[in-house]
């Protein structure tokens, strides 16, 4: 499983409003995260569909979080922006089990166990963990030790 560019973006971005904490625009976050512009207004509309971010219109419009950095959880960010977050594709379905024994297969039985763990780790880290981590507090990173 690789993440796509719009997922990291899409992290980064949330991260800068929960930092921010205040309306932020467009423009600004593309210039201070080096993302295109444009990108960035399709990554809102996305995040905004899954009601992490609140969009504000007018001369002093831009973007502020919809929840709190603490109820925001990667896992959230992930699971708006990719399509699929499975690490190989016989855990996708049945119908591709190369092997065709799907339910006793000991390599399918391996990648779900890994999977439910990166699931987990993913849900268990939140946007004021990053925050706190960035603050130098032990966070997210004591998991990995």
């Amino acid at each position: 499983m690789q993440l796509k560019i719009t997922t990291d973006y899409a992290i980064r971005m949330i991260l800068y409003l929960a930092n921010k904490k205040e309306i932020t625009n467009s423009i600004q976050i593309s210039d201070e995260l080096g993302i295109p512009w444009k990108y960035l207004i399709n990554i809102g509309s996305m995040l905004k569909h899954a009601g992490l971010i609140n969009t504000h219109k007018g001369k002093h419009g831009g973007y502020t979080l919809a929840k709190s950095a603490e109820t925001i959880r990667i896992y959230d960010i992930i699971s708006t922006t990719e399509k699929n977050i499975k690490i190989n594709r016989c855990l996708e379905g049945e119908e591709y089990c190369s092997a065709d024994v799907a339910n006793n297969c000991k390599v399918k039985i391996f990648y779900s166990t890994v999977q439910e763990k990166i699931e987990q780790y993913f849900k268990g880290v939140t946007i004021a963990d990053l925050v706190e981590d960035a603050e130098g507090k032990e966070s997210f990173t004591s998991f990995l030790n």
